[in-house]
């Protein structure tokens, strides 16, 4: 099984390399890792894209994979992430987005069990919608590969015949998109649960 962070995008919006911002005192990116590294430390990346050389600063070289088509938005990481996957013979693939500072190793590890029961796409659940961190088993990895522009897998997640949605986890869902967001998120003690 591989793990993946998604740390490619402009983060237009943000106007800075968000995942980059200090959360609990080191940069938020490097944190997330920590936390996959606890779960799975053999197969875990980081996708790099517009601020690689930033990254790369922080990040051990060798668990960072450049997107050359970074530019297209969220679908070319993720069909760089199946076609890795493919290569390595995983046979499943967690996403995790780069923004989501709640998100810990007990999820990680649902996600894992859920998949182990038998299921082949596992998402959690925020505000009624399948929201990552996500895990597809290697049979979806065709329909990953098949993502064209600035989208997420949130249409293959919810037309998933074997799939499990995990709720209650909102309050550890948290993501920022602006400053004011990152500043509010960054001033809280981690939720509890998870």
């Amino acid at each position: 099984m591989g793990f993946f962070i998604l740390a490619a995008g402009k983060c237009e919006r943000f106007g800075a390399p968000k995942f980059l911002f200090p959360y609990g005192g080191i940069p938020l990116l490097k944190k997330l890792f920590q936390e996959c590294l606890l779960v799975n430390p053999e197969y875990t990346y980081i996708i790099t894209g517009t601020y690689h050389r930033a990254v790369a600063s922080k990040i051990n070289e060798e668990r960072l994979i450049y997107n050359p088509d970074h530019a297209e938005g969220m679908a070319s990481s993720l069909r760089l992430v199946s076609k890795i996957s493919a290569q390595l013979g995983l046979d499943a693939v967690v996403i995790i987005l780069s923004d989501q500072p709640f998100v810990n190793h007990h999820m990680f590890e649902e996600l894992i069990r859920c998949h182990i029961e038998g299921y082949e796409v596992i998402s959690f659940e925020k505000a009624g919608e399948p929201c990552p961190p996500s895990l597809f088993g290697k049979s979806y990895y065709k329909k990953l590969i098949s993502l064209k522009g600035d989208i997420g897998a949130k249409k293959i997640i919810k037309e998933a015949a074997r799939k499990k949605i995990i709720k209650g986890y909102d309050h550890l869902l948290e993501d920022f998109d602006n400053i004011w967001e990152y500043l509010r998120l960054a001033s809280k003690d981690p939720p509890e649960g998870g």
